[in-house]
């Protein structure tokens, strides 16, 4: 028997009143859900050297053999290295992670070899960097070439990418001029703890 049409058109209603109260609570979540990334992402901004003191310890004369003297203390030999530095309970190292990859990956293909140094062990850390992810490259002579932050941006992604260029330039073909530190970068970095 079929129920008459005033019940057949309630319980059509019903049913669309409920798809259409699930398709808006899915929306609701996807957008709560973008909205908590993007403040997180937003939060996570800073500025590579925020506090300043960096930028006093790199400008000395010395900086670049004085920083190679310690990180040769901890990992040896620099000829043709990418250091890269981590401090293990960092968020934005986990968003730049596909980015990292594509930064070793290149340091490969380009006859470098890398080196992963997490730094939260370290004592004197915070003075010889401000903050991680960072990378260090190194050229054929073992002469500091880059310093600082695999990219700038809020997602610190390989489009944004400020190392790339001096692993492809670090062969010693020119003269060597010291390291670029890019000290006014901003983007997802983690203070050294």
């Amino acid at each position: 028997m079929k129920p008459p049409l005033d019940q057949s058109a309630s319980l059509l209603r019903g049913t669309m009143t409920r798809e259409r109260l699930i398709y808006w609570l899915v929306a609701l979540w996807c957008v709560l859900c973008l909205a908590l990334v993007f403040s997180f992402t937003f939060s996570k901004s800073r500025d590579f050297d925020a506090d300043g003191t960096f930028i006093q310890y790199s400008a000395a004369t010395d900086f670049d053999q004085a920083f190679s003297g310690w990180l040769s203390a901890e990992v040896g030999e620099l000829k043709n290295k990418v250091v890269h530095f981590s401090q293990g309970n960092c968020t934005c190292e986990w968003i730049a992670q596909s980015h990292i990859h594509s930064v070793k990956l290149l340091a490969e293909q380009q006859g470098k070899t890398n080196l992963q140094l997490d730094i939260s062990g370290l004592p004197e850390m915070t003075k010889r960097l401000p903050v991680t992810p960072a990378v260090a490259v190194y050229d054929q002579h073992g002469q500091l070439t880059y310093l600082g932050p695999y990219a700038t941006g809020f997602f610190c992604s390989a489009g944004q990418g400020l190392v790339e260029t001096f692993i492809k330039q670090s062969h010693g073909e020119t003269g060597y001029g010291g390291a670029t530190i890019p000290l006014d970068a901003n983007g997802c970095y983690c203070g050294i703890k």
